[in-house]
């Protein structure tokens, strides 16, 4: 079971896996192990993560699943390109023949190393290459975004009883600050309303002053005033207290369950556990891929190997068919051909990886030294 796990998910072939002794297999076994545990602990944190964000378990667990099956297919695409490339093993091969003309090409130019000396300090540096060159420090930054994303929701599951109730006070400071802003903006709404009506009880008091009583007419229209006014601000105020209570209510129930994200993801990168989690997530993730490029450029291990020699044989043998079909059509459209082959730039055919000895790249000279 775990062997075809390591076929499918891997890229492994049961024909290179049968070579394969009992320690290797181990290490492959190890490392299907850790990317199980990696994918269960994307699954959790994803889905904690749109959770926290949404605080609907219907819409997490739908955009969790998705963005788990995104993130483990990063991971695994990236598990898939650490592999002997079959122009590297073709390297290996020459640099470990006799400088004699290659059996395999059909050009009759011998591979000569006429490499830099520079060129020659970094092939011997090659497995250190493997580790810190450009291709894997892109790849070690997406594994870091990776662990950054996944360590927020691991880590606030170790403090979880601490968050909510700082969640729960925020909830509470949030709805009084509301309540502060709607009751600021009633009061200054009701400004003019309660300006009229001071202006009102002015004038009445006014009247009074210089004798007016109820049995005046323009009395009693100033008393009218005022009571209609005082009316008109008491169905007001009853309006807003209405709407307020309903609004507050509402308010109650849709943030009862509401994560405050940017609070919390601040709490909890302060906390000290957050700190291992980092570690413990760096190590879950990018172990797979120290130990892939262990089995890749450990002399102990075949299967990487031997699978790029396969198919370096495979190669070269399409090459060679092909060079002799374009030979064929070419004798019989325009004759035979002197030397049986066209001359190539290249000493080891058809991986282009190395000049042949006539055709190295000339030195540039500058413009400035000509005439």
């Amino acid at each position: 079971m775990l062997e075809r796990l390591l076929f499918v998910l891997l890229g492994l072939e049961p024909t290179f896996w049968s070579s394969v002794d009992a320690s290797e297999r181990r290490w492959f076994r190890l490392l299907l192990i850790i990317f199980g545990i990696n994918s269960l602990v994307l699954l959790i944190g994803s889905i904690t993560n749109m959770y926290l964000a949404s605080s609907e378990w219907g819409w997490a667990i739908g955009a969790g699943l998705v963005l788990t099956y995104v993130f483990w297919n990063i991971l695994r695409f990236s598990y898939l390109t650490i592999r002997i490339s079959p122009s590297e093993i073709n390297q290996r091969i020459q640099q470990k023949a006799p400088i004699t003309a290659d059996p395999l090409s059909t050009t009759g130019v011998q591979p000569i190393d006429a490499r830099p000396l520079w060129q020659k300090w970094k092939a011997s540096l090659s497995q250190i290459n493997e580790f810190i060159g450009f291709g894997r420090w892109l790849l070690y930054f997406f594994v870091g975004l990776m662990v950054m994303t996944l360590s927020f929701p691991i880590s606030y599951f170790l403090v979880h009883s601490k968050a909510n109730a700082l969640n729960q006070e925020w909830r509470r400071q949030h709805l009084a600050e509301w309540e502060k802003s709607e009751q600021a903006n009633f009061i200054r709404l009701m400004q003019p309303d309660q300006q009229h009506l001071k202006d009102l009880l002015l004038k009445r008091d006014s009247l009074q002053a210089v004798g007016f009583t109820s049995s005046d007419e323009y009395y009693r229209e100033m008393l009218v005033k005022i009571s209609e006014q005082e009316n008109r601000i008491e169905q007001r105020s009853q309006e807003f207290y209405q709407k307020f209570k309903s609004q507050k209510l509402y308010l109650t129930k849709l943030w009862a369950h509401r994560f405050f994200i940017l609070q919390l993801v601040a709490f909890v990168w302060q906390q000290p556990s957050t700190k291992a989690v980092l570690v413990v997530l760096s190590f879950l993730f990018l172990a797979p891929l120290f130990l892939l490029m262990h089995l890749k450029t450990g002399t102990s291990f075949r299967y990487f190997s031997e699978s790029a020699t396969h198919f370096r044989e495979v190669i070269l043998l399409d090459h060679q068919q092909t060079q002799a079909e374009i030979n064929q059509m070419l004798k019989v459209k325009y004759g035979p051909i002197k030397g049986d082959h066209w001359p190539s730039i290249w000493a080891d055919e058809p991986f282009n990886t190395q000049y042949s000895q006539q055709y190295l790249p000339k030195t540039e000279v500058p413009i400035s030294t000509l005439g």
